[in-house]
């Protein structure tokens, strides 16, 4: 299987590569979207985006629950396993599509009732929704159960290598299609198009690399069922997710109307974008985990979780400083003060990016464990009361309100639950040590914020040579309050010598 570090910074590193493609250049997209066709259209865009999620709900995490299946299979080399495994996966995959297919059909009568107000003129709604829908189904078709494979195989690398070249093929052709026809019909249909090439890319280089795995023979019984009790678990945790990642959406449309949309968007997707950006670390990372896991101690395992959730919550630190100090003076240079919500805006989605970042760490060793049926219920509970508070918040306060649902839901209910399960019954140990740690990490955090705030405040608003600059200064000043904060704790000495036996390796 070759060396875990190096497979890990050979996965981050492409990783890094795919998510800075697909999160610059639809920040260009957007921005001629908005100028040269208007909100209204990237509102319809985000709009039928969050529908299409929850009707991927009927993936119900069979991805997730078949990439833990291979981790021991692959680890121990065997191939039959393997070859079974990739069999039944490929059939399901071609039944979810269909279904989506069939259920995407059937919510057509009903797409206007989800529209506050009017859509543009030039528009036909319908069509937009079948290309949007196209490019949902054709994620399942031409060889994407092969993903799997390659994250079982510690080369999640060729994953994030044929998304990055079907999104250059189809941001190129998207970019060129807006500026030249202001085509919007043009534009959507180059998705679906996309989607194709990157699973075709995905399955020859799959084909070409593990030559050996091909799709025959049935899993045995007893795998079966394990399969099919997490996916039975994977489904509160996939509504979960689809609840917290589409609510927010769904409800600015019925309350508040697509420009509402575009602009809450544009938010969204500054932190998003960034939180994207720095999970790609945990998706370079868990082929590996999932490696240790099966071979290495509980001792040595947790040591490694404290150290590796300790440098991700410091990456995560001087983020949000930079979000705090250079949110506002981003999307003035960015979209025009015309789409500049309140400073209280900026404190919410920074909080949010920063408790979503606090969960993944444990999220990735939950999944690489395959401990889904231990907090079953857990998302069933945060995206109850996420629904409930959107809902409710949002006929109070508006947009702040829908965002301020999320972060409640998530922080006292999901991270805690969550947390705690993967503490029990992964590393056999309490949540009192970890709560602590976490506090002591938020409380660093806010201080580097305010530090940051505080020294970007002497620059202006204005001009994106100012903003470079003041982003330059609120890294260094919030990473040396975290350093200077995070000195005396023993998972500083660990990640240090982490990052030297890293470098000695890659100059070896």
């Amino acid at each position: 299987m070759g060396n875990r570090t190096q497979n890990s910074i050979r996965n981050i590193f492409f990783a890094v590569v795919d998510r800075l493609v697909t999160m610059l250049v639809p920040f260009v997209i957007r921005t001629i979207m908005i100028k040269t066709l208007g909100p209204e259209y990237l509102g319809l865009s985000n709009l039928f985006a969050s529908v299409l999620t929850v009707l991927s709900l009927a993936e119900l995490g069979v991805g997730q629950a078949m990439v833990y299946a291979m981790y021991r299979p692959v680890a121990e080399g065997n191939k039959t396993a393997v070859c079974a495994l990739l069999n039944l996966y490929r059939t399901i995959y071609n039944l979810i599509g269909s279904f989506i297919l069939i259920a995407g059909l059937m919510l057509m009568p009903f797409l206007r009732g989800l529209i506050e107000g009017d859509i543009p003129a030039d528009l036909n709604l319908y069509i937009v929704y079948l290309l949007s829908l196209a490019n949902t189904v054709f994620s399942y078709f031409f060889g994407a159960y092969k993903s799997s494979l390659m994250t079982a195989m510690q080369r999640e690398d060729i994953n994030s290598n044929a998304s990055t070249i079907s999104h250059t093929v189809v941001y190129i052709f998207a970019i060129v299609g807006l500026l030249t026809t202001r085509n919007y019909y043009l534009y959507a249909a180059l998705f679906p198009l996309g989607t194709i090439l990157q699973n075709l890319i995905r399955s020859h280089y799959a084909d070409k690399c593990c030559a050996e795995y091909l799709c025959f023979g049935r899993v045995n019984r007893k795998v079966g069922i394990d399969i099919f009790r997490k996916v039975l678990a994977l489904i509160g945790h996939k509504l979960g997710w689809v609840i917290s990642s589409s609510i927010d959406n769904l409800c600015i449309s019925a309350f508040l109307g697509l420009t509402a949309i575009a602009m809450y968007g544009n938010y969204n997707y500054v932190a998003n974008s960034l939180f994207m950006l720095i999970v790609t670390l945990c998706g370079g990372i868990r082929p590996s985990v999932g490696n240790s896991m099966v071979l290495e101690n509980r001792e040595k395992n947790y040591r490694d979780f404290v150290t590796v959730n300790f440098l991700y919550m410091l990456i995560t630190g001087v983020c949000c400083a930079c979000l705090v100090s250079l949110y506002q003076h981003f999307i003035r240079i960015w979209v025009g003060d015309s789409y500049l919500f309140g400073f209280d805006m900026v404190i919410l989605f920074t909080t949010w990016f920063y408790i979503r970042n606090s969960r993944q760490i444990t999220v990735t060793y939950k999944d690489t464990v395959g401990i889904w049926e231990m907090d079953a219920l857990r998302p069933y509970a945060e995206g109850f009361t996420n629904l409930v508070l959107s809902v409710v918040l949002a006929k109070v306060i508006g947009a702040p309100g829908i965002i301020l649902a999320t972060i409640i839901s998530m922080l006292f209910v999901g991270m805690p639950w969550e947390s705690i399960t993967v503490l029990k019954y992964v590393f056999h140990g309490g949540y009192g040590a970890y709560a602590a740690r976490y506090l002591y990490y938020a409380l660093a955090t806010v201080a580097a914020c305010f530090a940051g705030y505080r020294v970007c405040g002497l620059f202006p608003d204005t001009g994106i040579l100012v903003f470079l600059v003041k982003g330059v200064v609120c890294a260094v000043v919030a990473a040396a309050v975290l350093v200077v904060a995070y000195l005396p704790l023993p998972e500083f000495k660990s990640a240090v010598a982490l990052g030297l036996k890293v470098i000695r390796k890659h100059e070896k």
